[in-house]
């Protein structure tokens, strides 16, 4: 390999060092957070579920899904995925909490409930149900903390 003004670099300053793949590491937490490494049956569900994520997105670059179920499928796997893989706080990394359990499922089921209600939610949406507005707020409340973590 050459160096920017054209001299060859040794091969030693090439290689990926236990030092520079720490720093390489710290680095991506700083800038993406903490996340969880689960171990056992967790991290092969968690695998499980982006597997069937992106099947999911292949599935929708193939055939047309509307946009009023891609939409939400699409968020409601990005929720669930991110109460599961990033801790409301670095200390608690590694572990999952029962609050990030009760926000994940909380997410689906918002977004079951706007997919189960077909066209009536869309139908009543000026004069929406206290249900209606339960998972509406909820659902508002999860994006937040969702982007916060």
């Amino acid at each position: 390999m050459s160096d920017t003004d054209g001299r060859a670099q040794p091969a030693e300053e090439l290689l990926v060092t236990d030092e520079r793949l720490k720093k390489a590491e710290e680095f991506i937490e700083e800038e993406e957070g903490a996340v969880s490494r689960f171990q056992g049956w967790l991290d092969r569900a968690t695998t499980g579920l982006l597997v069937v994520m992106s099947l999911f997105h292949l599935y929708a670059a193939v055939e047309i899904v509307p946009a009023q179920v891609l939409r939400p499928v699409h968020v409601g796997f990005v929720l669930l995925l991110v109460y599961l893989l990033f801790p409301v706080i670095p200390r608690f990394r590694n572990r999952l909490m029962w609050w990030d359990v009760v926000c994940a499922v909380l997410g689906v089921a918002s977004i079951v409930y706007l997919l189960a209600g077909g066209d009536d939610i869309w139908d009543r949406n000026v004069v929406p149900t206290p249900l209606d507005v339960f998972f509406g707020v909820a659902f508002v409340l999860l994006v937040i903390e969702a982007c916060r973590r």
